[in-house]
């Protein structure tokens, strides 16, 4: 049975709705729709991952936001630039702060 659905309406820079729907005429996303609920869930999965592993997740949600406002995401041009930057920094972290607390995932 499908989850039951709710509208939302969301305000997004220019450069990012640009960003999304160029992944969306690649093939990546049905729609502009389906990349907000992907890319919702999985910073929705993230943080509840930062939540679990106790005390000071509101700092490390801190440092994550931080570090993202470094990116230069909006700046790349290329999708495969993007995803690759993307999994080098998931890697990193998940090596860095949550291996250790997830040994069984590997």
């Amino acid at each position: 049975m499908a989850p039951q659905m709710v509208s939302v309406n969301i305000s997004l820079p220019k450069p990012l709705y640009e960003k999304g729907e160029s992944l969306v005429e690649k093939g990546f996303f049905q729609d502009l729709s389906e990349l907000a609920r992907v890319s919702l869930a999985e910073k929705v999965l993230v943080l509840l991952q930062i939540v679990k592993a106790g005390n000071g997740y509101r700092d490390k949600l801190a440092d994550l936001r931080r570090e993202f406002s470094k990116t230069a995401l909006f700046e790349k041009e290329n999708v495969a630039d993007i995803v690759q930057s993307l999994r080098k920094k998931r890697s990193k972290l998940w090596k860095e702060k949550y291996a250790k607390l997830y040994p069984h995932i590997g």
